[in-house]
């Protein structure tokens, strides 16, 4: 199969596209400018969605999430951990052939 590219724009081309550019810019400017409208330089808006403030709810945030983490493994490893001990020796003492049934 072939692909055909699309064809690029001719010099002459580019330099109308970048003086409609350049038109439409001095446009902006001019209206901002007329309304008085104050922009906010893109480096000084935030580029996050969580609705945090300050650095100290984050870490606040931050600080609840794992501890809840935490309280729910301490939860579950016991468990986990018994039924793991009872896979181990049953592999190492007991007999192969549960083993093999247990892990395939």
């Amino acid at each position: 199969m072939i692909w055909f590219k699309k064809s690029l724009p001719t010099n002459e081309e580019r330099i109308k596209l970048k003086a409609l550019r350049r038109k439409k810019q001095r446009i902006i400017r001019d209206k901002v400018k007329e309304t008085g409208s104050k922009i906010i330089p893109r480096t000084k808006v935030s580029n996050r969605k969580n609705p945090l403030k300050t650095v100290e709810e984050e870490q606040k945030d931050r600080e609840d999430v794992t501890k809840a983490q935490i309280e729910a493994w301490t939860a579950l490893l016991p468990g986990i951990i018994k039924k793991l001990g009872m896979a181990l020796k049953t592999a190492f003492f007991g007999n192969t052939f549960a083993v093999r049934l247990r892990f395939g």
